[in-house]
This record gives C-alpha cells, sequence and structure tokens, in this order.
C-alpha cells in the first residue's frame, strides 16, 4: 500500500485524455466525451463570517472495493523511461499524476522540503507548496523535476560503477568517460541511479480531509 501526499486543485486544470492522436484523426468510430467534458468543481466563495459551525472529519476512498474500482482502473505503464497512458481511461492516479507534472495542480510537503523529511510534519495544513517556476513544468524545469521525483518516486542509489566509452572508432574508446562537475573538478561519469515511479496499481486508497 503506498501512501499520497496532500494536493490542491487550481482553477486551471486541463482536459482528460483525448482519443484523438493528431489534429483531423480519431483513432476509432466515434470520439469518446466521458473523459474529456468532466471537469474540476470549483470551491464556492464563502466567508468566515458566515460560518456558524464547523467539523473537520478525514474520511477514505478504498479502491479494492468494487463500487471503487472504477477510480483504480490501471492501464498505465513506464518502460524505458517512457509513460505510457491508456488513450480513453485513466485511473485516477492517473489524473492526480499527469497535472501534477503539467504544473497545475500543485503538490504539498507534508514537511519542510528544505529539511528532506528531518523535520516534524506540518499537521497537513498545506503549507509547504512543490511548484515550477512560472510557465514551466515537470518536463522543463530541472529543479522542479528533481523536486516531484523525490515525493512521487523511489530513486535508486548512486553507481559504483563509472560509465565506459563504447562507440567504436572514439579515440577514448574502452576507457572511462570523464566529466566536468559544476565545482569545476573533474571526475569519472557514473549513471544516473534508478527511478521506480509510483504506479496506479500500487495506490489502493486515498485518504481525504474534509470541513
Amino acid at each position: 500500500m503506498a501512501s499520497l501526499v496532500l494536493f490542491s486543485f487550481t482553477a486551471k486544470a486541463q482536459f482528460g485524455p483525448l482519443g484523438v492522436p493528431s489534429p483531423g484523426i480519431i483513432d476509432g468510430i466515434a470520439l469518446g466525451t466521458h473523459i474529456p467534458t468532466k471537469r474540476m468543481v470549483p470551491y464556492t466563495n464563502f466567508g468566515e463570517r458566515d460560518m456558524m459551525w464547523s467539523k473537520r472529519v478525514w474520511s477514505s476512498i478504498d479502491l479494492r472495493q468494487k463500487i471503487n474500482h472504477a477510480l483504480y482502473y490501471s492501464m498505465d505503464e513506464i518502460q524505458a523511461g517512457i509513460w505510457t497512458r491508456n488513450s480513453t481511461r485513466w485511473s485516477l492516479w492517473t489524473i492526480i499524476r499527469t497535472h501534477v507534472l503539467n504544473g497545475d495542480l500543485t503538490l504539498f510537503s507534508p514537511y519542510n522540503p528544505i529539511l528532506m523529511g528531518f523535520s516534524a510534519n506540518d499537521g497537513d495544513q498545506h503549507k509547504y507548496p512543490i511548484k515550477p517556476t512560472p510557465g514551466l513544468n515537470f518536463y522543463t524545469d530541472s529543479i522542479f523535476r528533481d523536486q516531484l521525483s523525490f515525493y512521487l518516486a523511489e530513486i535508486g542509489p548512486e553507481s559504483v560503477i563509472a560509465e565506459i566509452e563504447e562507440r567504436s572508432g572514439h579515440p577514448y574508446f574502452g576507457e572511462v568517460i570523464m566529466i566536468d562537475y559544476p565545482d569545476g573538478s573533474r571526475g569519472a561519469k557514473y549513471p544516473d541511479p534508478d527511478t521506480t515511479w509510483v504506479m496506479s496499481d500500487e495506490i489502493v486508497e486515498y485518504h481525504l480531509k474534509e470541513d
């Protein structure tokens, strides 16, 4: 069972998947609209002076229950670093992950992200948003990409085996590849650690905070 950090929707939520691979082309007999036409329900404007009574409750959605299987339905996969999603049906986690990567759904850290987990939780108060640079997203903002990888994936250990030049005919063929590091030093190049992303079939329960 995987745990889920808190998210908050903004008003820029986009459409879901479309059965249109390119303009003017429909992959099938008809264009499905059961997903693209569904939008987020916006929050109602509500002032503190209008509130007479409130109570905070926590509830859960167990995707292992038959009535919730539509939210669990898993049709996405990652192979060779490429994330492939079903063209007509997405699980709830696929929708959440898509908008987080696009930058129009804000992820909140449950603790001070500067301390990387070595601090007390904030009590689910949405104190620490993880946002990209305005106008950028997971694919164009390297800092945002590194931050999201910490929350949405498990990063494997650093490799201790340096990369070898394998291009035949290269003057350094068979030798260790050397690179310049940001601090000005020079050393061997090591492969990036493996990244294991949290997938739809691993999310079996959602916890909701409600007032």
